[in-house]
């Protein structure tokens, strides 16, 4: 973002469902017309054996501290995106996200 603010670097799409609240004027991919929505993930991992009651515990904990408004202030000032998603979800959007990471890829190799 300081190198779009300082005129370095111009930005072109954000690869977010919808526009950043930091960079208001720039639109997203899907706005210009490309059906990708992509990011970095943040998450928390445990290991695979961890019992369901334990993930469910850990689950909601997350999803109530991504409302906390200091947490949210703190995630807007560093200028990184808050969008909880449970481990089905998160599984299932990485899943989507690398078959559409790929095409982009591949499609550079021609």
């Amino acid at each position: 973002k300081a190198q779009i603010e300082s005129g370095n670097l111009r930005a072109l799409a954000v690869m977010s469902e919808n526009r950043f609240a930091g960079l208001k004027d720039v639109p997203s991919l899907k706005e210009r017309g490309f059906d990708v929505v992509s990011g970095t993930y943040r998450g928390v991992a445990v290991n695979p054996k961890t019992p369901g009651d334990v993930c469910k515990i850990l689950e909601d904990a997350i999803a109530k501290a991504t409302k906390d408004q200091k947490f949210i202030e703190f995630m807007d000032k560093s200028f990184v995106g808050i969008g909880y998603k449970n481990s089905a979800e998160i599984t299932s959007y990485i899943e989507k996200d690398i078959k559409v990471l790929d095409q982009i890829i591949s499609s550079t190799k021609k």
